[in-house]
C-alpha cells in the first residue's frame, strides 16, 4: 500500500519480484491530489490515510508488524526512522520526491473538503503515525509509472 509505490519501477527495481512490484503500484493508490486554486505549482498529492505496516514492507521489503497487528494498521516511528523511510522511498525513482506531511498540507486538505484519514475515523489527522506527501510532479511520475506497469485492481479513495 504505500504510495510508494509505483516508484519501484527504476533499473534497480525493474529485477524486483512481481508480487513486490504489484504492492508498491497498489501502494500509489493510498494518495489523494490536493488542488489549490488553479496553478498546478501549488498542486501536491497526500496520503488519505497514515503509513501502514503494508506500506513499510512494500518500501522496505521488511516485515517489522508485530504479530498481533494487521497489514493495513497505522505503523509508529521515531523521528529518524521517518526519514530514513522517506529516503527509502525517495530511493525508487529520482524524478520522485516524497516528504513527511506537514500539519499545514494536512489542514489545508481537510480545510478543502478532502477525506483524510487516520485510525480516528473520517476526516481526522489525529494519529499515532505519520502520512507522506509529495509536490504535483512527482505525483504525475508515479501515476505514469502506474500507467506503464499496470494496475492491481484496486482502487483508491480520493486519488485525483
Amino acid at each position: 500500500m504505500l504510495a510508494v509505490f509505483a516508484m519501484s519501477m527504476t533499473a534497480g527495481a525493474q529485477n524486483m519480484s512481481s508480487q513486490r512490484r504489484a504492492q508498491l503500484v497498489a501502494s500509489s493508490t493510498k494518495f489523494a491530489l490536493i488542488k489549490i486554486g488553479k496553478d498546478t505549482k501549488k498542486w501536491y498529492a497526500l496520503m488519505y490515510f497514515p503509513v501502514s505496516y503494508g506500506d513499510y514492507y512494500g518500501v522496505t521489503g521488511k516485515n517489522k508488524r508485530p504479530r498481533n497487528a494487521s497489514i493495513t494498521d497505522v505503523m509508529s516511528m521515531s523521528d529518524t526512522d521517518k526519514r530514513k523511510f522517506v529516503q527509502a522511498c525517495n530511493a525508487f525513482d529520482n524524478r520522485m520526491k516524497f516528504h513527511v506531511a506537514t500539519t499545514s498540507e494536512l489542514y489545508k486538505a481537510l480545510n478543502k473538503h478532502y477525506n483524510i484519514q487516520s485510525e480516528n475515523g473520517p476526516y481526522s489527522i489525529a494519529t499515532k503515525g505519520f502520512y507522506l506527501a509529495m509536490d504535483y510532479n512527482s505525483y504525475k511520475r508515479m501515476k505514469a509509472l502506474v500507467k506503464k506497469y499496470g494496475r492491481t485492481g484496486h482502487s483508491g479513495a480520493g486519488v485525483g
